[in-house]
């Protein structure tokens, strides 16, 4: 070996000027970049350039059934010279297919080159760029989620259209209505040996009230004694107490005010059989959080605006059972902010909340919508509304939707 021909060096490599060596193997002029150092002579020459050193250590080009030696080793080259990001010139360039060229790609297993595949969105035409192996996965191609699920939309068919459509004709075990059900719910027996299949919520709990009695009743034989009935009550409180759905946004609002003018409180305080919103420790008063749907404003369901159903009728009976017996046993009104001032008048909730504490828990009236301001001072109205909680249900009788339940 002459002195000019000494091998490069990893130091010495990162001094060479040459931007093309000439490879000994296949005669060509490459590109500096497509060689590897060590085997790089100080003269600019290369034992073997990286094209056929993979050739080299691989025993020359893989013999892969229905295509020529030549196109193996033009796709070979392609990849490993880093002729392009995107394969699918090489569909161009040898009139083969794209997903040849990957299966080529995949025999060759060519490690440590990133190549991408070109392709249009199966919705909106617009080109795209994926990985090879994204490209493989899916049948279709999308450039974006809403592109995805439009053309779902649009191709996609449902219920019975649908080629995996099983569900089987069946009837309601409560109403009797034609339903259809996938074959798992059809073929599901209980612990008794019945099968039930229900078209709705309301068929389902109807029957369960009159099939699950007796001696199919999960409770039957069981028997609390009153102290167990009223620890099993007070860890019911307590869970309910800590759970963080109880924290509604005019919950927090109270709350911020609470905290703002330093009076301590207790959430979901338990006084015998209810639990209360806030309860001011240091001046033993009750304050509750009014949601105008959950609790049936009067200044929103009325004869002239909503009805009222029955999950808001079960909640206002519950209402005037916790107000009566507040003022029958501990002699005390409860104050009713209401959502509606909570969002549109903190300032009027924080002065009336003042109020019933400066006084002692004594106000003229004790639901927020019978408030305004005026000048910065709290003013009662001129014209009192009264919630539905402290009157007689006859009174609103007319306004529930089902009457089944007052």
């Amino acid at each position: 070996m002459r002195a000019g021909d000494v091998i490069m060096t990893k130091n010495k490599f990162k001094d060479f000027s040459n931007k093309t060596v000439y490879c000994k193997s296949c005669h060509r002029i490459i590109d500096v970049k497509n060689v590897c150092y060590r085997y790089l002579h100080s003269d600019g020459t290369v034992e073997r350039c990286n094209f056929c050193d993979w050739i080299f250590r691989h025993k020359g080009a893989p013999n892969i059934k229905g295509y020529e030696e030549y196109q193996i080793k033009y796709i070979l080259e392609y990849i490993i010279f880093e002729k392009s990001l995107y394969i699918n010139e090489l569909e161009n360039q040898l009139n083969i297919p794209l997903n040849d060229i990957i299966h080529i790609l995949n025999v060759l297993h060519i490690g440590n080159k990133k190549y991408m595949v070109k392709a249009k969105c199966d919705f909106c035409n617009k080109e795209v760029e994926k990985p090879v192996n994204v490209y493989l996965k899916n049948k279709h191609v999308f450039c974006s989620n809403n592109c995805y699920h439009a053309y779902r939309a649009k191709t996609i068919k449902t219920g019975k259209d649908n080629a995996f459509y099983k569900r089987i004709c069946a009837r309601c075990t409560n109403c009797n209505k034609d339903i259809y059900v996938i074959p798992y719910n059809y073929n599901k027996i209980n612990k008794f040996g019945d099968n039930h299949n229900f078209c709705s919520q309301e068929c389902y709990w109807e029957y369960r009230s009159k099939y699950y009695i007796g001696e199919k009743s999960p409770t039957m034989g069981i028997k609390y004694t009153p102290e167990i009935k009223e620890k099993m009550r007070k860890i019911a409180f307590e869970n309910s107490r800590n759970s963080s759905r109880f924290n509604s946004g005019i919950q927090l609002k109270i709350n911020q005010v609470l905290d703002k003018n330093s009076i301590h409180y207790s959430r979901e305080y338990v006084v015998k059989y209810f639990s209360f919103d806030n309860y001011l420790t240091e001046y033993e008063l009750f304050i509750e959080v009014m949601g105008d749907y959950w609790h049936s404003s009067p200044l929103k369901y009325n004869k002239d605006k909503y009805m009222i159903n029955k999950i808001q009728s079960r909640t206002l009976l519950h209402d005037k059972q916790k107000h009566s017996y507040i003022k029958n046993h501990l002699n005390k009104e409860i104050l009713y902010i209401w959502e509606n001032d909570i969002n549109n008048n903190i300032n009027l909730c924080e002065k009336l909340i003042l109020e019933y504490i400066g006084n002692n828990g004594s106000l003229k009236n004790y639901n927020s919508f019978n408030y305004h301001m005026e000048d910065d001072k709290l003013v009662l109205n001129n014209e009192i509304i009264k919630a539905y909680q402290e009157l007689n249900s006859n009174v609103y009788k007319h306004l529930i939707k089902d009457k089944g339940i007052e």
